[in-house]
């Protein structure tokens, strides 16, 4: 997908379709003298790095710290996915306006990777306790709905607080935000995000308290999972809806 998106980009760039943009000179130039080609260099090399770092260690088989393996590509997933602001709008601005804004960028960006990427392996955790197949698995769920319900919170607060500094960069004021393609894809973003949210509270405040309380042998311990995985699923379909849209803002002129 990231070749494709270098192939789309150029295609726009150069004002051509994209059998004419599959061009080697095409993409040396815009690799090679526009900030979005060099950002996408630089975001290609970590990703190969950390691809590398993860099959080492999935055919090395050796113990080692988790601690370690989760700070090392951790880091470099979090480039990954934070040098995508330096490609977007708010790397054109200028002055403290471009330093706020980018900030502002990373941030929204890591927030919403840190609660929607740890929405998939919970929901893998809390089908494995809902089938019951060893006492364990409640146990991890259990554990596992506490700390994502910690970091939801934390992560949540930090997507609402950077939208709001990119709406006011972006946006501009009510005519923006409703007159303009922008502002209408923006506040379906906004719908989507509440959503989520609401799932979210509803997860935090009566499921995980409910599975929490259960124990291997209860009968009800399945039946709490069940309620909280279709939940966290909802929010994962939510979520792909929400990155349709995100697509479109990114590749649209702000209000």
């Amino acid at each position: 997908t990231g070749f494709l998106w270098l192939w789309a980009t150029g295609a726009g760039m150069a004002g051509v379709s994209l059998g004419a943009a599959f061009s080697p000179k095409l993409f040396a130039t815009v690799l090679g003298q526009t900030d979005f080609g060099r950002v996408w260099e630089i975001r290609f090399a970590v990703a190969l790095l950390l691809a590398v770092f993860i099959a080492f260690r999935r055919v090395a088989k050796k113990p080692s710290s988790w601690l370690a393996f989760a700070i090392i590509g951790g880091l470099l997933a979090a480039l990954v996915l934070g040098l995508m602001a330096f490609a977007g709008h708010g790397n054109d601005d200028a002055g403290s306006a471009h330093v706020k804004h980018l900030t502002a960028d990373i941030l929204h960006l890591l927030a919403a990777g840190g609660w929607l990427g740890a929405i998939v392996p919970l929901v893998y955790v809390l089908r494995r306790a809902r089938a019951r197949e060893t006492g364990n698995w409640l146990a991890i769920a259990q554990r596992a709905t506490v700390r994502f319900s910690t970091l939801g919170l934390v992560t949540v607060s930090t997507v609402l607080l950077t939208g709001l500094v990119n709406s006011w960069y972006l946006v501009g004021g009510l005519p923006g935000l409703f007159g303009t393609t922008y502002g209408l894809l923006l506040m379906l973003k906004v719908a989507l995000f509440l959503a989520m949210v609401s799932l979210a509270a509803i997860n935090r405040l009566r499921l995980t308290p409910r599975l929490a309380r259960h124990r291997s042998d209860d009968d009800e311990h399945p039946h709490a999972a069940h309620h909280l995985s279709r939940t966290a699923a909802c929010e994962a379909l939510i979520a792909c809806a929400l990155f349709f849209v995100v697509g479109a803002l990114v590749h649209l002129k702000p209000g």
